[in-house]
């Protein structure tokens, strides 16, 4: 069976904060897909919100950060996270933080069938001939927010599938909000 999940950050996750202020993320225009890597220089960074038990995600300028060594050390969350993103390199003093930047952007909600308003209460609906392949993390091309989706298939492998190995695995720091699921 196929799920569609938004990915956010836990609320009781940390908060990153450029030191040089929103200038120094937004240098690189807009996460919208477009590719950073090439152009991309660490930008440093400090805790905005700390927490007291660190998690393995946090967020940067709404954007998805892996934190932990845990994760980072991981041959298989890192291959299956370059397999639709990006990681570029943020700096800190006593980390090194990697945010994720989605660069798959796909068109496969129908729109006609959904019910959008906000994400709280909305009715989503997505063409199956249209979903990206699954286990990998992609950016919704119709919205102007952004909204970042996984497509997960529970007859895959976990190694296969972000979201299956981000819950086998243990991880913390993201939120997965199921918004819609196939009938097989």
């Amino acid at each position: 069976m196929k799920q569609v999940f938004d990915i956010r950050k836990e609320e009781k996750s940390a908060t990153l904060a450029a030191v040089l202020g929103d200038q120094a993320i937004f240098k690189y225009g807009s996460f919208d897909g477009t590719p950073k890597l090439s152009v991309w220089d660490p930008i440093e960074c400090c805790f905005y919100k700390p927490r007291k038990n660190m998690t393995d995600f946090a967020s940067f300028s709404m954007l998805p950060v892996l934190l932990s060594n845990r994760v980072q050390s991981d041959i298989i969350s890192r291959a299956l996270l370059v397999k639709s993103c990006e990681l570029l390199p943020l700096s800190m003093p006593t980390m090194a933080p990697i945010m994720i930047h989605s660069t798959k952007v796909v068109d496969c909600v129908d729109e006609a069938s959904s019910r959008i308003k906000c994400l709280s209460d909305d009715v989503w609906v997505f063409s199956q001939d249209r979903l990206p392949p699954c286990g990998q993390i992609c950016r919704l091309g119709q919205f102007r927010t952004a909204v970042t989706i996984i497509v997960s298939d529970s007859n895959l492998p976990p190694e296969e599938d972000f979201y299956q190995w981000y819950h086998k695995q243990g991880y913390t720091g993201l939120r997965f909000k199921l918004l819609w699921q196939s009938d097989t």
